[in-house]
C-alpha cells in the first residue's frame, strides 16, 4: 500500500494540536521546519508550553535522535558538542566525543538560546548550516533536521545576528485568552504522543516538498510584499536575499500541508513569523500580509461542500438500513440490536466510512484554525471555528451511535444535518 506522507504529517500536527490546546500554528511551523530542514525560534514567557511541544515532536520519531538543554550565561562550546574523546587522545588524536550531543541529533532544542554568550553560539553556525561539525582534523557529517529556539526575550547583542537569521520563523507565543482553551490546559492530563514516524518517511516527505512549485502569483506577491515591509520600516528591519529564499523554501513547506502541489499566493499570511525582527512590527506585519490572503468564506465553502458530499452518500446507506424491519422487531435488548444492526451494516450494497466524513471535518477544523485574519475579523473566524467543532463532535457522536449503541441513530443524522446547514 501506498504511504500518504502528506497525510502522516498532518496526522503529527493534528496529534500534537489535541495534546497543546491553542498551539495550533505553533505545531504547524514545527512540522513544516521539519518537512524543509529549517530552524525557528519562540519567544515568548515561561510556561507557554515551547518545551512540551518540541518534546512531542521528539517522541513521535521511532528512530529520531532528540536533543534538549538549557542554556546560560556559563554555557560552553563543550556542553553542546562533547567533551574530549579520551580513547582518541591516547592516540594522539584530539576528538571530541560527541555521542549524545548535538552533532549526533535529527532534531534539537535549544531553551534559553539567548541567555547564552555569543561565543558558543556563534561555534553553532557550521553545524546549523551545512551540517557539518569540524571534529579535530576529521569533518563530522551531523544528521540535524532542524533545531529550535526559545526565549523570553530577543537578542540585543549585534554578534548574534548571524545566528538568528538562520531560523527562518520567530513565533511570538502568548499565553491562551479564550476560555474553552484556558478549560482545557486546566484540565488537561499527561502528554504524550505514540512514536508512529520514521526518519525514511520523513526524507521521502521532504522530497515531495522539494516537488511542489512556486507559483507566479505567489512570487509577485512575494516582491510586492518585500516592497511594502521596505516603504513601512525602511532600513529598520531588514531581509536579506538569502532569508528571502529561505522563506520561500519555507512556504512550500506548509503548501504541502495544506494540500497543495504549488505555492500560492494565499501562503502569504502565513509567512508572518518569517518576517518580523522587533516584537513591535509583528502586528503591523500581520496587517500587510492580511491583504494577500483568502477570505475565511472562500477557505470554509469548499471543505462543507466536501463533507456534505460524503454525508449524503453515507445517510443513504444508513437510512436504507434503517427501514429494515427486523432491527425494530427485536426485543429491547441492546446486543441484540446491535447484531440486527450490525448484520444490516454486512448485508448493504453501500460502504459504511463515517470516519472518512470525521477526517473531512477534521481537515476543516484545521483550515480555519491556520487561516491567518485580521483582528477585525477575528469574530468570524471564532464563530466558524465553533461551528467546525460542533459538527466534528456530532459526526463523533454518530460514529458512536452506530458502533455502539445502534439506537438515536436517525437523531443523531438530523444532528449532523444541522450542523451543515449552519454554514
Amino acid at each position: 500500500m501506498t504511504t500518504n506522507h502528506r497525510e502522516l504529517f498532518n496526522q503529527l500536527h493534528q496529534d500534537i494540536s489535541a495534546q497543546l490546546t491553542g498551539r495550533e500554528r505553533a505545531a504547524k511551523l514545527v512540522v513544516a521546519s521539519l518537512l524543509t530542514r529549517s530552524h525557528g525560534f519562540f519567544y515568548g514567557p515561561p510556561g507557554t508550553g515551547k518545551s512540551a511541544l518540541l518534546l512531542l515532536v521528539g517522541q513521535a520519531f521511532k528512530d529520531a535522535g532528540y536533543y534538549q538543554t538549557l542554556m546560560h550565561g556559563q554555557s560552553k562550546a563543550s556542553d553542546l558538542f562533547g567533551s574530549a574523546d579520551l580513547a582518541a587522545f591516547k592516540r594522539n588524536e584530539m576528538r571530541t566525543n560527541t555521542k549524545r550531543k548535538l552533532p549526533e541529533a535529527d532534531i534539537a532544542f535549544l531553551d534559553e538560546i539567548w541567555k547564552c554568550n555569543a561565543q558558543t553560539l556563534n561555534a553553532l553556525l557550521q553545524l546549523i548550516n551545512e551540517r557539518r561539525y569540524n571534529n579535530g582534523d576529521h569533518v563530522q557529517i551531523c544528521p540535524l533536521v532542524s533545531l529550535f529556539g526559545a526565549s523570553n526575550e530577543l537578542p540585543d547583542d549585534s554578534s548574534l545576528e548571524a545566528i538568528r537569521d538562520r531560523f527562518v520563523w520567530s513565533y511570538f507565543v502568548e499565553p491562551v485568552k479564550d476560555k474553552t482553551s484556558f478549560d482545557a490546559i486546566v484540565t488537561s492530563g499527561p502528554m504524550e504522543v505514540e512514536p508512529t514516524l520514521t526518519l525514511e518517511q520523513l526524507r521521502e516527505a521532504q522530497k515531495a516538498v522539494d516537488a511542489v512549485r512556486i507559483s507566479k502569483d505567489f512570487l509577485d506577491s512575494l516582491y510586492e510584499v518585500k516592497i511594502k515591509l521596505n516603504e513601512h520600516f525602511g532600513p529598520q528591519l531588514f531581509i536579506s536575499d538569502r532569508r528571502w529564499k529561505m522563506i520561500a523554501q519555507f512556504a512550500k513547506g506548509l503548501a504541502y500541508m495544506d494540500g497543495y502541489d504549488e505555492v500560492p499566493r494565499s501562503i502569504i499570511p502565513q509567512l508572518a513569523p518569517c518576517l518580523w525582527k522587533e516584537a513591535n512590527q509583528i502586528s503591523i506585519i500581520r496587517e500587510i500580509l492580511h491583504q494577500f490572503g483568502d477570505d475565511i468564506r472562500r477557505v470554509v465553502t469548499p471543505h462543507v461542500t466536501t463533507i456534505r458530499g460524503l454525508f449524503e452518500v453515507q445517510n443513504e446507506i444508513l437510512s436504507t438500513i434503517l427501514q429494515k424491519s427486523d432491527i425494530y422487531d427485536l426485543d429491547a435488548d441492546v446486543c441484540k440490536i446491535n447484531y440486527a444492526f450490525f448484520k444490516a451494516l454486512r448485508e448493504g450494497s453501500g460502504k459504511i466510512d463515517l470516519l472518512g466524513v470525521k477526517r473531512a471535518a477534521s481537515g476543516l477544523v484545521a483550515a480555519i484554525e491556520r487561516h491567518e485574519s485580521a483582528p477585525e475579523d477575528s469574530a468570524k473566524i471564532l464563530d466558524y471555528l465553533n461551528k467546525a467543532r460542533t459538527l466534528e463532535a456530532s459526526i463523533s457522536g454518530l460514529i458512536s451511535a452506530v458502533t455502539v449503541t445502534a439506537g438515536g441513530i436517525k437523531a443523531h443524522i438530523e444532528k449532523v444535518e444541522h450542523c451543515l446547514d449552519n454554514f
